[in-house]
Formats: structure tokens, sequence, C-alpha cells
């Protein structure tokens, strides 16, 4: 028995999963504020999305919603230009408001609101 070799990576159930979540994650952040929430919108447990999306992304589920996230907020502000406010920006990413958008953006990324979006306007960033 001669059993064909190729070179095609056979999608495993898992891996489809994990890229539906991702999809549903990207498709959805404004409504979606954490991992727990994502899990459930999923439908999957915590614990299943922590293990498979740290084997399939290389990275935990929390890093990946900050990840969304943070190129939400970059896709807002170069759909609204000019027009881009901060509270505007801030809830179509899932945060409360622009104070919340603010931390998150100095937390995590070492900018503001301000700086990012002068820095997208201006060198077309991202």
């Amino acid at each position: 028995m001669h059993e064909k070799s190729t070179n095609k990576q056979i999608e495993s159930p898992t891996s489809s999963r994990c890229e539906q979540a991702v999809r549903l994650l990207k498709e959805n952040i404004a409504d979606i504020p954490n991992v727990k929430s994502w899990a459930r919108e999923a439908g999957v447990s915590r614990e299943w999305l922590y293990k498979n999306m740290n084997k399939m992304h290389g990275e935990p589920p929390k890093m990946i919603v900050r990840n969304v996230r943070y190129k939400k907020v970059i896709q807002l502000i170069k759909r609204y230009g000019l027009e881009a406010a901060s509270y505007r920006v801030a809830v179509g990413a899932g945060h409360r408001d622009a104070s919340a958008l603010s931390k998150f953006l100095s937390s995590h990324f070492d900018t503001n609101f301000t700086r990012l979006k002068d820095e997208i306007l201006k060198n077309g960033r991202m």
C-alpha cells in the first residue's frame, strides 16, 4: 500500500474551532470585554481557550484580546480620519469610555490616543 504524500497540512477540528473563535472575537470585539466573555460567546470553556490559543497562536487569549482591540482602535482611527474622536473610537473598540481607552493605550502600548492618531494619520502607520 502506497500513501500519497502532500505538503498540504490537514486542518484539525481544534485549529478550525480556534480560527472560528478568533474570527468571532474580531467581528464582535466591541461586545467582548474579556476572555471569559469571549469563551462564552465562542461556546468553549476558558480553559479550552487558554490551552488551545497558546498551542495554535503562541500566546494566551488575554494577549489575543488585547491585540485585536488595539488593531480595532487603529482601524477606527483610519476609518474616521481627522473626525476620529477618542470616545467614538473607545466605544467602537469595546472600551466603556475615552478614559478606559487612554488607560489601555498607556498601560499596554506606551502611547495615548492623540499621539497614536497623529502617528497613524501623518505617517500612515499600520
